[in-house]
C-alpha cells in the first residue's frame, strides 16, 4: 500500500543579503529549496538546503556576511 502526503510548506524565511531558489511556491512535502548569499556575502551559518517535510522547513536559517 502506497501513501501519500499532502502536506505543503508556507514560504521559506527570507534572509538578509541573500536568496533562495526556487523562490515561488507552492511549495509541497520533499521540495527542496536552496539558499545563496547576494554577491560578496558568504553563507557563515546555518543550512543552504532545506527540505518541506510534515512538519515545515528542515533546517536551520543560514546567516549571509561580508
Amino acid at each position: 500500500m502506497l501513501c501519500s502526503l499532502d502536506t505543503d510548506c508556507l514560504d521559506p524565511s527570507a534572509i538578509s543579503d541573500g536568496s533562495f531558489s526556487p523562490s515561488t511556491g507552492p511549495y509541497y512535502y520533499g521540495d527542496n529549496v536552496t539558499y545563496s548569499c547576494d554577491y560578496g556575502f558568504n553563507l557563515t551559518a546555518g543550512d543552504a538546503l532545506h527540505t518541506c517535510d510534515v512538519s515545515g522547513w528542515t533546517g536551520t536559517s543560514p546567516n549571509c556576511t561580508s
